[in-house]
């Protein structure tokens, strides 16, 4: 058993993951629809993927926890539809930026549960939220003279950010719901959600159904939805949480990267101080409340 928790292709799987969505602002700039109209593809797509798997693994999915959580499956399910569309709409003007202000979304976890869900918030969460406010400060450039697109980018991002926390608490007070049905149900309400969105406020956006745009939708709701969540699951079932949580965050280093190379998108000085901040952070708060579920198992047994 513990062979399987270390085992290389579940570490294979989840780099696999990572570099998928890394590359989801890439794919979304080529996309000439409205942002609501991609996530809704995003989320049927995505959805119907991860619903073939269910016969090709076993698999069955639990109706009963599905029904238990029904009503926090919905709320998850719009707060994640409204975080793509508002994502979607900072990959727009900026990759490297956008990303970077969407990685606030693990430190919000961190202060709104240590507020209002009881779990323990010490110095080491408390100095890594002040970081990555700096960190996403010095990315937005408050105190310069920001254009348009750029104060646009960071205010859809943080936005996002935003919805992507409140997915995450949403979910982390579920009960005993298997992740994957989690997510497809989240996938279906979303997609349920957007169709009336983008019916209603998106009619008048230009749109174009060109073959580059059919290219990367597909790519968008198969490849970055479908299939990297199908590698993530297949990770966690067997590589521990910590190697799981840290190669996750190959995903923002991997935007900015290709970001520069692509759009020539650069961050300066105090952007790649504000990109180190904001997802440092990160990366030090998730394993804090790593080793701190470790010693409180430790305690127990």
């Amino acid at each position: 058993m513990e062979e399987n928790r270390k085992s290389p292709n579940g570490t294979v799987a989840v780099i696999l993951a990572a570099f998928l969505w890394g590359t989801l602002g890439v794919f979304r700039r080529y996309i000439a629809l409205p942002s609501g109209m991609l996530a809704f593809a995003r989320g049927v797509l995505g959805a119907l993927l991860l619903l073939i798997l269910y016969p090709i693994c076993r698999q069955k999915p639990d109706l009963t926890a599905i029904r238990r959580n029904g009503i926090k499956l919905v709320l998850s399910g719009v707060f994640l539809g409204l975080n793509w569309v508002c994502l979607f709409e900072a990959y727009r003007y900026s990759v490297s930026t956008a990303v970077i202000c969407y990685y606030l979304a693990p430190v919000l976890v961190t202060l709104v549960a240590g507020i209002f869900m009881g779990e323990r918030l010490t110095p080491v969460k408390v100095i890594c939220v002040l970081a990555a406010f700096v960190g996403a400060a010095c990315v937005s450039g408050v105190g310069t003279d920001m254009g348009g697109g750029q104060l646009r980018c960071v205010l859809f991002a943080s936005i996002a950010a935003i919805f992507y926390a409140s997915v995450t608490l949403t979910t982390k007070t579920m009960r005993e719901i298997p992740s994957k049905d989690c997510t497809v149900v989240q996938l279906l309400i979303a997609a349920a959600f957007l169709l009336p969105y983008t019916l209603i406020f998106e009619r008048s956006e230009p749109r174009s159904f060109d073959a580059v745009t059919l290219l990367c939708l597909f790519a968008v709701g198969i490849l970055h939805t479908g299939v990297a969540f199908g590698l993530y699951f297949y990770s966690v079932g067997r590589l521990p949480a910590f190697s799981v949580s840290l190669y996750s965050y190959l995903d923002p280093v991997v935007a900015i990267v290709l970001s520069a190379l692509i759009f020539r998108e650069k961050l300066g000085f105090f952007g790649v101080i504000g990109a180190v901040l904001v997802i440092g952070a990160a990366i030090v708060g998730e394993l804090e409340s790593l080793l701190l579920k470790k010693n409180e198992k430790r305690e127990r047994s």
